[in-house]
């Protein structure tokens, strides 16, 4: 199985509102981050395509970058002693999480927060993030997983 990173300043993320602000760490991918402290921000990522990455479908990828293709979505954050309750979903409703709060003793990076897996081949979709409370929140990057080629 292959994967493919796609970090938080790539084209496919659109932030909403004025709500997000870029930065980064060293631990972060590629030094790089979106955070937010408003309760109501919201990202949507997309769109991408739930088939398995075949090889004609690996060179269209290839010619068209903003067509990905991935069986899979995992989100990653990082945080700093805590994160604010977050709610997931893609395609307006499948797999659907509410990720509750959570806090740490050290910050902590490239942390897997959300994963929709099974997605069905035949269409494209797309990620929402809404941010439920207000703290800090930071956006990493997303990792799509392919099926086998």
């Amino acid at each position: 199985m292959t994967s493919t990173e796609v970090d938080d300043t790539d084209s496919l993320f659109d932030y909403k509102d004025d709500a997000w602000t870029s930065g980064g760490q060293t631990g972060d991918l590629d030094g790089t981050s979106h955070s937010t402290d408003t309760a109501g921000a919201q990202v949507i990522f997309g769109p991408f395509t739930g088939a398995p990455m075949q090889r004609h479908m690996l060179i269209y990828a290839i010619l068209n970058p903003l067509f990905l293709l991935g069986s899979s979505i995992t989100v990653y954050s990082s945080f700093d002693q805590s994160q604010p309750k977050v709610h997931f979903f893609v395609d307006g409703g499948e797999q659907d999480t509410v990720v509750p709060a959570q806090t740490s003793a050290t910050t902590q990076f490239q942390v897997p927060i959300y994963t929709a897996t099974s997605l069905d081949p035949s269409t494209t979709h797309s990620l929402q993030i809404n941010v439920l409370d207000s703290g800090p929140f930071t956006l990493d990057y997303v990792l799509i997983g392919n099926g086998e080629f």
